[in-house]
């Protein structure tokens, strides 16, 4: 169960690290249109 919880973990920083990248793409479109 140790490994289910370190994954969880992992993907959820991964999660948060994404919507932050989304969120600075939407504040900041010039990437992509």
């Amino acid at each position: 169960m140790k490994k289910f919880t370190h994954f969880e973990n992992k993907r959820g920083g991964y999660m948060k690290k994404w919507a932050k990248y989304m969120n600075a793409e939407k504040n900041n479109p010039k990437h992509k249109q």
